[in-house]
């Protein structure tokens, strides 16, 4: 078998023709490319631009087929992402029209082909205004609260030439059975012809390198796996992968070969959990710590490998172990699940359109299940890969009243779950207003703060102003206002309520800023803050509630949004907090008043054994009370480890005291916090003066910093160049160094370190003139 990738094209628009570009490629990113159209995430343009998404455009690429691939028995020709309405014509002979860009259309082109040069073109107009929703395209790309309306159009992944004699690999299903020290891997080959013409062989490399199995299947195959070693998500154990290569021959010539990385692991959901999702891999229910993943971009010619590898590192830098893949955008690429097996990152995967509201028809119906018959195949095989949310009815309806045409939506789902995902966990998604559902019932039944169905936090604060360098990168230095019309266009649209979510909160528990880049500071820290405390409260609420993940991870634009993560890669308080929140080791406390409850959360395999302390000091450091003790807590628990009742120490002194504590292992700190008894716009807060030192070279170094007095939510940054720290927006103590690790993401030198570095606490906010 051959296959031949075709990738160059050149694109009609408008007014614009002949525009070189190679797959992938769309409508904005070609204009982009070759400087016809400004910046639609600079200012407001894309107020403008969202028009060029009404029209239509054509993408035609030539291409030369050999006299072999013509004298082959089959030729076919693969779309693996095409975006969306498109007519495809071939030498002049149109061949197919699509209306699905989450499906692969693959097309006999056999007898349309010819020896030389050959035509492809591919005209796509626009389904911004699909009105009756009969289109399978992405939600996000006509507008919704985490973007702007871009609706593109174009080639999103490759195009396939393909030919060959006698048959080609469709699929090969791999059903895993665990047992006693072993795993029986039951293979199933799926061909196109006739499967007597054929030979394969199957061979499973080991995660060291050794080759395991090398044997022949007839069809279906067995391989036993002994002493296997498992895959396990991040924090857990190792991402141990196995190398599944099946070839296929025709007499001595190989024909086709598949080749995939298979995880040898047992993913299910624990036994009475159907109120609060609660999985337990290799037979360990764990507590799944993430947030929700968006496209790292809205024009998708610019995601990549490297950069979607980039976030998720982050992700599990953050101890993640947990990644959701939202249902109002598209399926995401191979090297997506590739990136989440080695990182042991569990995959929550939507089904794509779950939040859309469409009459159903039988065509519809078909389409659905053609694209989730592609994608399941796709991925299926994917260690990673551990729940399926939605239903067959809600990316039909969502969430309207059963119909026939939407029960046969859950039949095509459900039988095709069956056939191609046996052994994957399905979640199916609730209705807002099914107030009989044990889930909603659960969930109103919370104390509050915490919603414990899929474990979102709900928090007060939904939006953060991204850094001033992120922010200057999309405006100008007059549009840094958080009502002016620029920000408010980055405004992410969960926002019903323009800025006043922004501000109304923060007056609550901060002084007034005078500065953008002190506002940008405080929105970060406020929702930091408040995601911290309910995913606390839920982790300490163990075996009733086993899940946290927080919207959202990232942002697919510059923008004004809830994320932890920004369009740049720069890390905002949010994804710093949740580093600690989510390291598997928690001390929390849980405060009433001056009652502290401490709690300690252990999401590792072992016992943790070691200390607790705590202390009370004032503003200036100097120590009121402390004490500690030894503990110890079991494995995958969590535990109550001290109650006290501090009133004889805090009362009248709640603006200057803070209450400290920490668990240690007798080597380091595992997990600590901190806790002032009133707001930090009351609390006395005295000046801190910083020392700091940096030393180290290329892109790794590290800063000692040390403060005069007790400073609160310590951040620290460069002016020009980006940075990840081990550790941000920490409380230091008084008189203390703290030697914080931190890589630069390009190599630099400890001069500019030192000039570009600025270094700022909640002592700041209300005080910059």
């Amino acid at each position: 078998m051959d296959i031949q990738k075709i990738t160059a094209f050149t694109m009609d628009a408008g007014e614009h023709s002949g525009l070189v570009s190679r797959v992938p490629c769309s409508m904005y990113s070609v204009l982009l490319e070759h400087g016809l159209i400004d910046d639609p995430y600079y200012r407001d343009n894309g107020k403008r631009l969202r028009e060029l998404s009404l029209g239509s455009c054509t993408f035609t690429a030539e291409f030369g087929v050999s006299d072999l691939t013509l004298s082959r028995k089959k030729q076919l020709l693969r779309f693996n992402c095409l975006d969306t309405l498109c007519e495809i014509e071939l030498n002049g002979r149109k061949i197919a029209d699509t209306d699905n860009m989450h499906r692969i259309y693959t097309l006999d082109v056999g007898g349309i082909l010819s020896a030389g040069k050959n035509v492809l073109k591919i005209r796509i107009r626009s389904a911004a205004d699909d009105k009756d929703g009969q289109s399978r395209k992405a939600r996000y790309a006509s507008g919704c609260e985490w973007l702007p309306a871009l609706s593109d159009m174009g080639i999103m992944r490759e195009v396939e030439l393909i030919s060959f004699d006698t048959g080609m690999i469709e699929r090969v299903k791999v059903r895993q059975i665990h047992g006693e020290g072993e795993v029986r891997l039951d293979l199933t080959l799926h061909t196109s012809g006739s499967d007597e013409l054929f030979r394969a062989v199957a061979t499973l490399v080991s995660p060291a390198g050794n080759v395991f199995y090398s044997g022949l299947i007839a069809g279906k195959g067995t391989i036993t796996v002994t002493n296997p070693n498992l895959w396990w998500p991040n924090g857990l154990g190792a991402q141990n992968l196995y190398k599944l290569t099946v070839n296929l021959y025709s007499d001595t010539e190989i024909c086709d070969s598949r080749e995939m990385k298979i995880g040898l692991r047992t993913l299910t959901l624990v036994e009475g959990a159907k109120e609060s999702l609660n999985l337990a891999v290799n037979g360990v229910s764990f507590f799944s710590r993430g947030a929700n993943y968006i496209p790292e971009d809205s024009i998708i010619p610019r995601l990549s490998r490297e950069r979607t590898r980039r976030l998720l590192e982050d992700a599990r830098a953050a101890n993640f172990n947990t990644v959701r893949v939202l249902g109002g955008a598209y399926y995401p690429p191979d090297y997506f699940f590739e990136s989440c097996d080695e990182l042991g990152l569990v995959v929550w995967q939507d089904i794509e359109g779950v939040c859309d509201c469409i009459s159903p028809t039988e065509s519809l119906l078909e389409n659905f299940g053609e694209e989730l018959k592609d994608n399941l195949t796709r991925i299926a095989h994917h260690p990673s890969l551990g729940v399926v949310l939605g239903s067959g009815t809600a990316p039909l309806t969502g969430g309207e009243a059963p119909t026939d045409s939407t029960e046969q939506g859950d039949n095509i789902l459900t039988a095709l779950l069956k056939e191609y995902l046996p052994d994957t966990v399905y979640w199916e998604y609730p209705t807002e207003d099914d107030d009989s559902s044990p889930q909603k019932e659960e969930a109103d039944n919370l104390p509050d703060g915490v919603f414990r169905l899929f474990g979102f936090p709900e928090h007060p604060c939904t939006l953060t102003l991204p850094s001033e360098k992120t922010a200057v990168a999309f405006a100008e230095e007059d549009d840094l206002n958080v009502f002016s019309p620029v920000l408010e266009w980055h405004r992410s649209r969960s926002s019903s309520d323009g800025g006043c979510n922004l501000t109304d909160y923060l007056s609550k528990a901060h002084r007034y800023p005078y500065s953008f880049g002190s506002l940008a500071y405080m929105t970060q820290l406020v929702l930091a803050e408040s995601v911290r405390l309910t995913v606390e409260r839920m982790r300490r609420e163990r075996g009733g509630c086993m899940s946290s993940i927080y919207w959202q991870l990232n942002d697919c634009w510059p923008a004004i949004s809830p994320s932890g993560i920004d369009y740049f890669g720069r890390w905002k308080a949010l994804h710093y907090l949740a580093k600690r929140f989510y390291a598997p080791v928690l001390v929390s406390a849980s405060v009433d008043g001056t009652r502290v409850t401490f709690n300690l959360s252990n999401e590792k395999r072992v016992a943790f054994d070691g200390s607790f302390s705590y202390s009370v000091v004032d503003n200036r450091q100097r120590t009121v009370f402390k004490d500690s003790f030894p503990i110890s807590v079991l494995p995958m628990s969590a535990a109550n480890i001290l109650t006290t009742d501090l009133y004889s120490l805090i009362s009248g002194h709640e603006s200057e005291y803070v209450l400290v504590y920490s668990v240690s292992d007798g080597l380091a700190a595992k997990s600590q916090g901190t806790y002032k008894f009133d707001q930090p716009k009351s609390f006395d807060f005295i000046k801190p003066t910083f020392t700091s030192e940096i030393s180290g070279s290329g892109t790794d170094f590290y800063l000692t910093l040390t403060s005069d007095v007790y400073a609160a939510s310590v951040e620290l940054d460069f002016s020009e160049l980006d940075a990840v720290f081990d550790d941000n927006y920490f409380d230091l103590p008084g008189g203390v160094p703290c030697r914080v690790h931190f890589r630069t993401r390009d190599v630099t030198n400890l001069d500019a370190l030192t000039r570009q570095l600025r270094i700022r606490s909640v002592y700041d906010i209300g005080r910059e003139k």
